[in-house]
């Protein structure tokens, strides 16, 4: 995630009571200043302007994603500062990656000393061979951090949905597929639920209320279209036609070849 600041004020999020935010971090700091009813202001189940302007102005279309499916002041700010928390972590990585790296430049210049004087030889070793271990701690528990803010151990009543998730994205599949047998065309209904599998992976990783609800309510957009596909009926031309022949009615096709001028003319 950038850590940017805005410059120009026409690019600054301008919040209702008045304050300009210039940046994410700034964001996440002016939201405990903000009423539910003035963050409510900003986002509602119809929009979210500051997912819209985490998109636009910093390019971060997975951050505006998540913030979109908040809706409370407490999620949001939860979510932002879980990005600020990772990104460190990322940056202490890099970071160990690079002082490994200064360290090995550094000892090329003791190695010539080393072959000129080999009686500091198991010395230089066993000094290059603490470094080296120090340089491993340290690498080790920053991934280690890494490793579980990403890949939390999950817990089991979160296990216990993802199941409950992924067997009602297997029935899903099955009733459309049963749908087809039947002639009806659940394309809309399939095409709805194919997020799924990157959705439930995303839920799986974050353990996120707001992740799982993203799931289930695209379930929800699937069934809502497979059930007006089973209830489509496509017109039957020859039964129409029959049924008007049993009321005597004739049919207005056949009305209108027999007497041309009954549609109207000039």
């Amino acid at each position: 995630m950038n850590e940017k600041v805005l410059e120009r004020k026409k690019e600054f999020f301008w919040l209702v009571n008045g304050t300009g935010v210039r940046s994410l971090r700034e964001l996440a700091d002016a939201l405990p200043t903000l009423s539910e009813e003035e963050f409510s202001h900003h986002v509602t189940a119809e929009k979210n302007d500051f997912a819209n302007w985490i998109r636009d102005l910093f390019d971060e279309y997975r951050l505006s994603e998540l913030l979109r499916n908040t809706k409370t002041r407490a999620e949001f700010q939860s979510a932002l500062y879980n990005q600020f928390a990772q990104k460190e972590l990322l940056k202490k990585k890099e970071q160990v990656s690079e002082n490994k790296t200064e360290e090995k430049d550094d000892s090329r210049d003791v190695e010539v000393d080393v072959i000129n004087n080999p009686q500091d030889f198991i010395k230089y070793h066993e000094k290059e061979a603490e470094q080296n271990d120090k340089t491993a701690d340290r690498f080790d528990a920053v991934a280690t951090k890494f490793e579980e803010s990403i890949h939390p151990e999950t817990p089991q009543h979160v296990e216990k949905r993802i199941e409950d998730l992924e067997e009602r994205y297997k029935e899903l599949h099955s009733r459309i597929a049963e749908a087809r047998k039947l002639g009806k065309d659940p394309l809309i209904a399939d095409f709805t639920l194919r997020p799924v599998s990157s959705k439930l992976a995303y839920a799986r990783v974050t353990h996120q209320e707001t992740d799982f609800l993203i799931v289930e309510r695209i379930f929800t957009e699937a069934e809502k279209e497979l059930a007006e596909a089973l209830a489509f009926e496509e017109p039957d031309a020859k039964k129409e036609v029959e049924e008007l022949v049993q009321k005597g009615q004739r049919p207005i096709a056949i009305e209108q070849t027999a007497n041309p001028e009954a549609g109207g003319g000039v």
